[in-house]
């Protein structure tokens, strides 16, 4: 049985069961619309960061009506002021430079939208949208059309209480914990005072120094670390790579300058 992939989501289709669009295969009519969506508003280079990044389109008539009732819309949004409003709506599809390409140019498919941007680790979209132009429903009923559908839960929605997540701020405050310590202990080397103490106990303040950047080090700049990481392993260049980067080498220079004696290194900065 001769079988081909589709343009769009890849998949395997019959030859016989196959449809022709633009010299291109597609397995349905859903995948040859999001294709032609694509092409009508010159965003068909979707398809050259990743073969095949598509995801078939569900059908999803009435599926989120409910989206028409504005209190429901309400209690969904992070920020609704006048003529803007701002959700973040949780994409399981997102798994590729492609997909994090064309849900950041929503704003180029529908007008009303301003701007909107991918959490890549935690496969979200933000989306900021005037609402007297566009609807919450008009922006979920796009995102199915082009294979993007969002897990959207209603149950407890307004019961349930809300997950805060403190581990930024738990970060920040061993980081500055860190920060002044070490800013403090350095002080004499900076001003270069000479004191007998000072130089007898150089080394052991150098030491601690630098015990006290590991919880900053290994810790509190480990978010820079996973984004990194992730944007590599995905073939993006964000602005964590030169961060994390920069953390490392001054770390590694720094360790390097405790352990040979050559100096206090550059502990403030890392962690700073």
């Amino acid at each position: 049985m001769d079988t081909q992939h589709c343009f769009h989501c890849g998949i395997d289709i019959i030859k016989a069961e196959q449809i022709i669009f633009d010299d291109k295969k597609f397995c349905c009519n859903g995948c040859k619309t999001v294709y032609e969506i694509f092409s009508l508003n010159d965003m068909a280079c979707y398809y050259d960061f990743e073969k095949s990044p598509g995801a078939t389109p569900q059908e999803i008539k009435g599926k989120y009506d409910f989206l028409e009732n504005e209190s429901i819309v309400s209690k969904l949004l992070e920020f609704q002021e006048n003529a803007t409003a701002i959700i973040s709506l949780h994409i399981p599809h997102i798994h590729c430079s492609s997909c994090i390409w064309i849900l950041e140019n929503l704003q180029r498919l529908q007008k009303g939208i301003s701007t909107s941007q991918v959490n890549f680790p935690e496969k979200k979209v933000r989306i900021t949208y005037n609402p007297v132009a566009v609807s919450l429903k008009t922006i979920v009923n796009l995102l199915c059309a082009i294979g993007y559908e969002p897990n959207i839960s209603l149950e407890n929605y307004g019961t349930s209480k809300a997950n805060i997540d403190r581990s930024l701020i738990y970060k920040l405050g061993v980081a500055f914990f860190c920060f002044g310590n070490i800013m403090l202990l350095s002080f004499p080397e900076y001003f270069e005072v000479k004191e007998y103490w000072i130089d007898q106990y150089r080394g052991f303040f150098r030491w601690l120094i630098f015990a006290l950047s590991l919880p900053s080090f290994v810790y509190s700049a480990s978010g820079y670390y996973v984004a990194a990481w992730k944007s590599i392993k995905a073939k993006m260049l964000n602005i964590e790579i030169p961060i994390a980067l920069g953390i490392v080498v001054m770390f590694v220079r720094s360790t390097v300058d405790i352990v040979f004696d050559y100096g206090q290194g550059f502990l403030i900065a890392c962690v700073d």
